[in-house]
């Protein structure tokens, strides 16, 4: 291994896909991207743009439902061989954490990380269509090592 690429491997992680994977030190109580700690997973969306990884260390509390247009990755880091879960603490039987809303086409890929909710009603993810229609919308989705519990979802 050359020496740049092993300083870049040793400061962010391991390299896969291109992606840079932060090292786990359990100190983000937000969400990463582009190896900057941000206060919340919407605030980094905010900054994200196509093709970008938002890393999550640690459950994270989501008091309103996230909507995106960009086409995102959204990976969880084991912090003490523990799978990160994002909770919803809202409760609307018609919205979700994640809601995808570019009218035409959006990639989201998932990994390693868990969806719950306080009991409310709530969903994991969202698209723009509903049971009868997607309307124009392609949702290109890839989920690995998914895990969603005590979610309920209305929506019609």
């Amino acid at each position: 291994m050359n020496k740049a690429l092993f300083l870049l491997a040793s400061t962010f992680g391991r390299i896969a896909s291109g992606v840079s994977i932060p090292v786990v030190d359990c100190q983000c109580i937000g969400a990463i991207l582009n190896n900057v700690c941000y206060s919340s997973v919407a605030q980094a969306i905010e900054y994200s743009k196509d093709g970008d990884t938002i890393f999550v260390e640690r459950d994270l509390a989501i008091n309103t439902p996230i909507s995106f247009s960009q086409s995102l990755t959204f990976k969880g880091l084991l912090c003490n061989s523990t799978r990160p879960y994002l909770i919803a603490t809202f409760d609307s039987p018609d919205r979700a954490i994640l809601e995808a809303i570019d009218p035409n086409t959006q990639s989201i890929d998932i990994y390693d990380l868990g969806f719950t909710s306080y009991g409310g009603s709530a969903a994991a993810f969202h698209s723009l269509g509903n049971e009868t229609n997607a309307g124009g919308q392609q949702i290109k989705m890839s989920l690995r090592n998914v895990r969603v519990s005590h979610m309920k979802s209305e929506r019609p």
